[in-house]
């Protein structure tokens, strides 16, 4: 755990395997190993490690929605959802798994339900689960709608460079490129790594016949898609 904590999860893993063989009863030994995985991208390694924390304790924090979220990045969304079901219902975490999976699934009113149970529960706690509705608008070329939900997880998060950058986005598909532009730039700002962020403000800079200003933007989208 001490190499975990300094970020050497690559060092963590054959203590963490030495453990889970020592202790194969203990549910926090398989979630450590599956999260140390799973931390490196490492979906399909941390799969059973994972599935084996939420079956010997349930009701361990974040066991089985950490098993859900594994089996989510492989695409597995029935399996996802499952696994969600035994984790704790009323956490907005396990709320906004259940509704991406369930939209991965193509169920949009039941996902549309679920982003916004999640949103009024995590309300002033943390900026992902109406952020995760206002996306998910945006998807359902709902843009217009989604622009006073990201609004209002900006006053709460000002510094949330993902809503900066979704309502960016929302602002420019409702053809308001103009009022896109601040919140593109502050998401550049605050995430300058972000190809997302770059690529959707040099598309505003365009629209406004700013093509000069637009270029290093649609460079460095370039350049950072090229670097995932």
């Amino acid at each position: 755990m001490a190499r975990f904590e300094r970020g050497d999860l690559a060092g963590a893993v054959p203590f963490l395997q030495r453990a889970s063989q020592a202790r194969p009863q203990d549910a926090r030994v398989w979630k450590a190993l599956g999260v140390a995985y799973a931390a490196q991208k490492m979906y399909r390694e941390a799969e059973r490690p994972l599935a084996r924390s939420c079956e010997l304790d349930r009701t361990l924090e974040d066991a089985c929605y950490f098993y859900a979220r594994a089996l989510y990045a492989l695409d597995r969304f029935e399996s996802s959802i499952q696994a969600l079901q035994r984790a704790n219902g009323n956490s907005w975490k396990v709320q906004l798994g259940m509704a991406q999976a369930l939209e991965a699934l193509g169920r949009a009113d039941e996902a549309e339900r679920e982003f916004r149970r999640s949103r009024e529960t995590a309300r002033g706690i943390d900026p992902s689960s109406g952020v995760g509705l206002g996306l998910f608008l945006v998807r359902q070329g709902r843009a217009a709608e989604a622009i006073p939900v990201l609004d209002d997880v900006l006053k709460r998060f000002p510094n949330s460079a993902e809503a900066q950058t979704h309502l960016g986005r929302a602002l420019l598909e409702s053809g308001r490129a103009e009022e896109s532009i601040p919140h593109l730039e502050r998401a550049v700002a605050l995430a300058p790594s972000s190809a997302q962020a770059h690529l959707l403000l040099a598309k505003a800079y365009v629209r406004q016949g700013r093509a000069e200003t637009a270029q290093p933007h649609f460079d460095a989208a370039a350049r950072l898609g090229e670097e995932k």
